[in-house]
């Protein structure tokens, strides 16, 4: 009954993140970074517009060569996991085309 307790725990302690919730201004783009330090590594995201404008927002995300790996549009919410196949630094780009501020939850 320990050793899965154990091996619950190691696979929670491996998992990094941070959750935040921001405002995006009307016609605005934010942007967070992550860094990968090696080949294969996973990167997830969700993401929840929680108020303002027509609750959408479009993204991005781009690997550290500028290549777009995946965008939306008008979206609501969204939740990816994805998995680096670049050393380097990733972007995720919000941006509202709302004449509203929006609240945004990023994890």
């Amino acid at each position: 009954m320990l050793l899965p307790l154990i091996l619950l725990f190691a696979l929670v302690a491996a998992v990094q993140g941070s959750a935040l919730t921001t405002a995006i201004a009307a016609n605005e783009r934010l942007c967070f970074y992550a860094d990968v330090d090696k080949v294969g590594e996973k990167l997830g995201f969700y993401f929840a517009v929680q108020s303002g404008g027509s609750f959408d927002i479009d993204f991005e995300i781009k690997d550290p060569n500028d290549k777009q790996l995946l965008d939306g549009s008008k979206e609501r919410q969204g939740d990816y996991v994805l998995t680096a196949n670049t050393i380097g630094e990733y972007a995720f780009c919000f941006t509202n085309d709302a004449n509203a501020l929006s609240a945004l939850a990023v994890e």
